[in-house]
């Protein structure tokens, strides 16, 4: 008898692209002119106010990463990773910046510590719809959030326009 071995199904991430098109003409030049919008983060932050430390398991998500002992990070199934490095990122294209972010090897999810953020001068307020980070000083909203239907609160970031333009002469 021959046993066939059943398909491997993986869910795998693609960068998701939405472009927009435009041509025009005149005095014997058309323009084409295209918008590319481009998410580059596969995973959502998420909010928690559970967590002590923001961190992350993409490493290429870091414009500056140092070695750190941590300590250790326990997941949901009781299994653990070391904490192995310390540094800053920056989201919503770079209009906030989160410093003492652990690198955690294995961790799925992106994560923001809710106290993490409150120690910085800034408050989050909470509402069935989503959230708001805002600077105590200023009360100007630097980041906001929605909830999933999983009740998460997770930071909605801004998505960054890519902008190609091509002119030919006829």
């Amino acid at each position: 008898m021959n046993k066939k071995t059943p398909p491997v199904v993986r869910k795998v991430w693609k960068k998701k692209i939405i472009a927009d098109f435009v041509e025009r003409k005149s005095d014997g030049v058309t323009c084409f002119e295209t918008t590319f919008k481009t998410q580059d983060k596969p995973s959502p932050w998420i909010l928690d106010s559970g967590c002590s430390s923001h961190m992350t398991g993409d490493k290429k998500m870091f414009q500056q990463l140092q070695q750190y002992e941590g300590g250790t990070v326990k997941f949901e199934n009781n299994e653990g990773a070391k904490v192995t490095g310390k540094g800053s990122i920056s989201i919503n294209n770079g209009k906030v910046k989160l410093h003492d972010v652990f690198y955690v090897s294995g961790l799925k999810h992106n994560v923001l510590s809710i106290s993490q953020i409150c120690d910085r001068g800034h408050e989050v307020i909470f509402n069935k719809q989503g959230c708001e980070i805002k600077r105590v000083d200023s009360d100007k909203i630097v980041a906001s959030g929605q909830r999933t239907s999983r009740n998460l609160y997770t930071l909605i970031e801004s998505v960054e326009d890519s902008c190609m333009t091509m002119l030919t002469k006829q």
